[in-house]
């Protein structure tokens, strides 16, 4: 096992120029995906009349996508192993791709079935994205390639809210619309198996310049390691509440928003949507300071504390400039550590793309466990008090997993002190 994180990368890794095409192809692949994370909810009532469901039937059928990820994320992860990287990635872009069909079969429990299926293959292709960034990205540019295709899932959650209504009111209607977004993830498809490698050519060993062959992949057992591996967990238990907090606000505040301060729908649907597009600079900048700093866990343990406090100002500040400047920066510090969160798996020591990939695979499943909970839990904690405040609090509150988790975090990053031993390799 190699000695260390950058040994291990030095013998993935060497400067391709045609990483640059690998990296719009991953730019592409997270972006499709966030297109058709959430494509439903901006027309989830036109939904409810056609198909005559409730209001719970349609939240399912938002968030299938979300529960095939929290479920088969890990078994993804560990399956893939044994299988080529090129085609398994290529055939999840085509299950992402599997709305289309929609316009073909839009009765309720298709729709589910279809959703559900795209959730596998976004559980299957998100973990690969690490296994493909670690390949790929030189140390100098990992917390960039990250950032910004971290930016492009937000690039991708947002447009989907933009464009998705229009495409409903159109001729298309709101079955068109699902499939014409589910339609590009088979342009994306189409692009990989053209265009799309799994490894540069050659390696260059850390000991010498000569071409060296490519390491020998992990095995499935050695990537189940991961998860015993108390790192693997810290890391998954940090994103609990960041990312409880995010889906409960966005998808709760557009009605407390309208239902409670009696504001106009277009404006609360405006001010909420600041949370996703927010992730665009937040995602840079966060990349550029985990760059030029050299640390992770720095800018994971001030947003920590800060994220609770800037959901709790969402809605308890005043409506105008104060509200929007409350959303602008929860939505800041919301977004802003990911890059580092997700740059650690793959330079913990004697980490491997196989096990890169796991960890994020860990860090998906709990995250979007809490996230799938979270929404009903404030909906439910609302029908019994008939406020939003109480519900609203407590997940605020559970925030702080992400401070408390990183204090136990080892840092990777080559500012690191030379005393920080605490990083684990996974023997």
């Amino acid at each position: 096992m190699f000695e260390n994180a950058n040994e291990a990368r030095s013998t993935l890794v060497t400067p391709d120029r045609y990483r640059f095409v690998m990296y719009g192809l991953i730019v592409l692949a997270n972006a499709t995906t966030g297109l058709n994370f959430l494509a439903p909810s901006p027309f989830l009532t036109r939904i409810i009349d056609d198909l005559a469901i409730t209001n719970a039937a349609a939240g399912f059928l938002v968030t299938a996508m979300t529960l095939l990820v929290t479920l088969g994320a890990i078994p993804a992860s560990i399956v893939a192993v044994r299988w080529r990287l090129k085609p398994t990635f290529g055939l999840a872009w085509v299950l992402l791709g599997a709305g289309t069909l929609i316009v073909f079969y839009s009765e309720f429990w298709v729709i589910v079935g279809i959703r559900l299926v795209q959730g596998l293959g976004a559980a299957i292709q998100i973990p690969l994205i690490a296994a493909l960034i670690m390949r790929w990205a030189p140390d100098k540019e990992l917390p960039a390639v990250n950032a910004v295709s971290l930016a492009a899932l937000t690039v991708g959650l947002g447009t989907g809210l933009i464009i998705g209504p229009q495409l409903a009111e159109s001729s298309l209607g709101w079955p068109g619309a699902l499939a014409v977004e589910s339609s590009i993830c088979l342009v994306g498809a189409l692009l990989w198996f053209m265009f799309g490698r799994t490894a540069p050519v050659t390696c260059v060993s850390a000991l010498s310049a000569e071409p060296s062959p490519p390491p020998v992949p992990t095995s499935a057992r050695e990537v189940l390691g991961v998860f015993r591996s108390k790192t693997t967990w810290l890391l998954a238990i940090a994103v609990i509440g960041p990312w409880a907090q995010f889906t409960t606000l966005s998808a709760w505040l557009p009605t407390f928003f309208t239902d409670v301060r009696g504001m106009d729908l277009g404006v609360a649907g405006f001010t909420t949507a600041v949370f996703t597009f927010a992730g665009i600079p937040a995602t840079l900048l966060g990349g550029l300071l985990i760059t030029r700093t050299g640390t992770r866990r720095p800018i994971m343990i001030w947003s920590g504390l800060l994220i609770g406090a800037g959901g709790v100002a969402t809605f308890v500040s005043p409506a105008g400039y104060i509200l929007l400047g409350a959303v602008l920066f929860t939505g800041i510090v919301q977004w802003a550590y990911e890059p580092a969160l997700f740059t650690l798996p793959i330079e913990l020591p004697g980490s491997s793309p196989e096990r890169a990939g796991a960890i994020w695979a860990a860090i998906l499943t709990v995250g979007n466990a809490a996230s799938f909970i979270a929404p009903v839990f404030v909906g439910r904690v609302n029908d019994v008090t008939g406020s939003f405040i109480l519900g609203f609090a407590i997940v605020c509150a559970t925030s702080l997993s992400l401070f408390v988790a990183t204090l136990f975090i080892p840092e990777t990053g080559p500012g690191r002190r030379k005393t920080d031993e605490r990083a684990v390799p996974f023997t």
